[in-house]
């Protein structure tokens, strides 16, 4: 079962590292940090950089939670798995098939592929398509769209790369 686990914003990777560097091998299956490609433009040139799909957390696959509650415990990085009621939850089994969805193996949300037509914006291929209804903005200047889900028991939106054909 995949855990969410809050840490400190921009240290997501270096958390899950420590985490996974203390746990026993036997106790989870994977530690990571999924990200996004965005698309930046300096002094005219186009560059691919990746950032964190949720900024401030990482995922645990692990089926039981003790031994890591454990460690975080002892580890100075302040970070709780989330929980409901005082339970630690795992996320639900839709919120892990749609993040399964939008990334690729290597827990990456890639560039799709999208057109323009008097309907609106249409994604052709990458991990947005079909995923319209979730597309809350299109930014055709910075190749970039707003996409909003409900996650972990609130709504998290983040930008997502667009390459227009």
């Amino acid at each position: 079962m995949w855990y969410a686990i809050w840490t400190e914003t921009g240290k997501e990777k270096e958390a899950a590292a420590e985490l996974a560097f203390f746990l026993p091998e036997e106790s989870f299956k994977s530690c990571w940090v999924p990200t996004r490609v965005v698309r930046l433009k300096r002094r005219g040139v186009l560059k691919d950089v990746e950032k964190a799909l949720f900024p401030g957390y990482f995922f645990i696959d692990c089926d039981d939670p003790g031994p890591v509650i454990k460690i975080i415990r002892k580890l100075e990085r302040f970070r709780i798995i989330l929980k409901q009621g005082g339970v630690y939850t795992p996320i639900t089994p839709e919120e892990e098939k749609l993040i399964r969805r939008l990334t690729d193996r290597h827990g990456r949300v890639n560039v799709s592929l999208c057109t323009m037509n008097e309907d609106g914006l249409h994604v052709m291929d990458g991990p947005l398509k079909n995923m319209e209804p979730y597309i809350k903005k299109v930014d055709l200047h910075r190749l970039r769209v707003l996409v909003e889900l409900d996650m972990f028991g609130k709504k998290h939106s983040f930008w997502a790369a667009v390459e227009m054909v």
